[in-house]
């Protein structure tokens, strides 16, 4: 569809033979599927080891996959390097971040309001996921939640409550400049904060930020992993190293 053709998006994988990927990777081609229906261009960096996953990755059309090793290559890196390449596309200059899992973003209903804000010289899009609270006896949400009260309130202070939290981001070759130059210097090794960051700088720079409702819901499988007590660790260092960085600058 012509409509999409200004928009890439890109993300990176790493599928390995354990519960979370073997959970995980099946919704990747969900999104794949989202994509090749919307004739939407998606770059992706994989560092995967589970060769069901990879074999299966050669039949789309859309897809630009760029295979790296996990030595030495953090997390944040190769999404730079997915972006790069995405940038590298002269037509292209809307860009969305997403993690594979959510997939049921890529839509065109969705995917045409954030493109239209965008379009009124908007720089950013933040999804705002307007049944949050439906999942609140997850340990996720109870982390989310205290972090969006946090910066959204003591912080921010603003009169939209970004859901910051929530990884998916639409934006312009503004914001790109943002994401690419963030901790440049590598002046500490970058994971979540580096999704964050540059939408805290935006929101400094006066650059134009808006929120956008979507109705989004987490499938029963995902929410099941988020009783693994090795996620939920996770869970805990997102929010160290995300309220760290933010604490540190503001």
């Amino acid at each position: 569809m012509d409509k999409f053709s200004r928009l890439c998006i890109f993300s990176s994988t790493r599928y390995d033979n354990d519960i979370v990927s073997n959970t995980r990777y099946p919704l990747f081609f969900k999104l794949l599927d989202n994509c090749t229906h919307l004739w939407i261009d998606i770059f992706f960096v994989d560092s995967s080891t589970n060769a069901s996953f990879l074999n299966q990755i050669e039949n789309y059309t859309f897809t630009k996959i760029i295979t790296v090793s996990d030595n030495g290559v953090t997390l944040w890196e190769k999404r730079r390097l997915a972006l790069k390449e995405s940038m590298n596309c002269d037509w292209k200059d809307i860009f969305m971040y997403i993690e594979p899992e959510k997939f049921s973003l890529i839509s065109e209903s969705f995917l045409s309001q954030a493109i239209s804000i965008i379009e009124k010289w908007y720089d950013c899009v933040i999804p705002h996921r307007t049944e949050l609270f439906n999942w609140k006896d997850c340990f996720a949400s109870k982390i989310e939640l205290l972090a969006l009260d946090l910066v959204n309130n003591n912080i921010l202070k603003s009169n939209i409550e970004y859901d910051f939290r929530f990884w998916p981001k639409i934006f312009n070759k503004k914001i790109c400049t943002l994401f690419l130059e963030y901790n440049k210097d590598r002046n500490h090794i970058d994971k979540w904060d580096s999704i964050i960051m540059p939408f805290m700088q935006a929101l400094a720079y006066w650059y134009k930020v808006e929120s956008l409702n979507v109705d989004y819901s987490y499938t029963d499988e995902e929410l099941n992993l988020e009783d693994l007590k090795d996620l939920q660790v996770k869970r805990i260092d997102q929010f160290e190293c995300i309220m760290k960085e933010i604490l540190k600058n503001y």
